[in-house]
């Protein structure tokens, strides 16, 4: 016999996820089906991550993190156009900064082996400027 809390269940869908709970509870009780780890592939990754992510050697994560959704992600980079930028928040356009944020982390990964957040953390240990960008060049 295993127990429940050696079965990971991962599916696609919110909706088959939580029909799946659903289901769990139904056939073996809803305590058996709590202990089980099921869900949608990324709640299931962020759920680990939160519990053991500061297990991982040099990723420098905690249990205490946050993910955004693309309106999330598209909120945060029209503030930065508006606030930082000073845009019009009617005319901001967040995705040319977001394609050029993308690309910029793909190249640093690509051309010196670091992720963005590792770059960032050089850029500020660096503790010299970071040199003025136009806004136009990401509209």
């Amino acid at each position: 016999k295993v127990s429940p809390r050696e079965i990971l269940c991962i599916t696609f869908t919110n909706k088959a996820a939580r029909e799946l709970r659903e289901r769990l509870r139904d056939k073996i009780g809803d305590q058996a089906a709590r202990d089980i780890t099921a869900g949608t592939f990324h709640s299931v990754a962020a759920r680990m991550l939160r519990r053991h992510g500061d297990r991982i050697p040099n990723i420098g994560r905690t249990g205490d993190f946050t993910i955004y959704d693309a309106d999330d992600s598209k909120a945060i980079v029209r503030d930065v156009l508006v606030n930082q930028f000073h845009e019009p928040k009617k005319s901001a356009q967040p995705g040319p900064l977001k394609n050029w944020i993308s690309t910029a982390k793909s190249c640093v990964k690509s051309s010196v082996g670091l992720s963005g957040s590792q770059m960032l953390r050089a850029l500020l240990e660096a503790k010299k400027p970071i040199p003025q960008m136009s806004h136009e060049r990401f509209v």
